[in-house]
């Protein structure tokens, strides 16, 4: 593969982080985010705010936009983060069953999408903020700071609600021919 050096240092923290390779130690580098992560979760409590990991978090470049699950381990604790999953992907599956339920093919379509998206972002930044996919710019939905996903996430949401509103219509039949000829 040709990659430039960061790109090399990337991947290769990523392989380690997944237990492929050895790890980088330093803290000054390509590291430094996902080693500041781990020691966010580690210093941590169950329920409730720890300064320690409050102090860490705040060192990070970044932490309010992308790195919510962390924020919130420092902030909330550990359970809350548990929490936001949960509520994360119960949100993607609910948004799927409703638009898998649907009489009419657009809706079943666009809804089914809006529910993958959702489940993608939230699967993706979870994975990323603890160590398992290279970082990169996820964002988690509903909780990102990003005034542009937001818009979209709540769009999404609100076209899955649309499609759930008018669930018994059916208008997914050929017009009527009028000429005979």
């Amino acid at each position: 593969l040709r990659l430039n050096t960061y790109q090399s240092a990337r991947f290769a923290n990523w392989l380690a982080n997944i237990g492929i390779g050895s790890s980088i130690t330093d803290d000054s580098g390509v590291n430094y985010i996902n080693a500041q992560l781990g020691r966010v979760f580690t210093h941590s409590a169950i329920i409730g705010k720890s300064d320690e990991a409050v102090r860490i978090m705040s060192d990070i470049p970044g932490y309010w936009a992308d790195l919510v699950m962390g924020s919130m381990a420092a902030i909330c604790g550990l359970a809350m983060v548990a929490g936001i999953i949960i509520c994360m992907l119960a949100l993607a599956t609910y948004m799927i069953i409703i638009s898998a339920r649907q009489k009419n093919n657009l809706g079943y379509i666009t809804g089914c999408a809006c529910g993958i998206v959702v489940a993608l972002q939230s699967i993706s930044n979870i994975l990323i903020v603890f160590g398992l996919l290279p970082m990169t710019g996820s964002t988690l939905p509903i909780f990102t700071s990003s005034i542009s996903y937001g818009i979209v996430d709540y769009a999404m949401i609100g076209m899955v609600l649309s499609i759930y509103r008018y669930k018994d219509i059916r208008r997914d039949y050929a017009p009527k021919n009028i000429h005979n000829g």
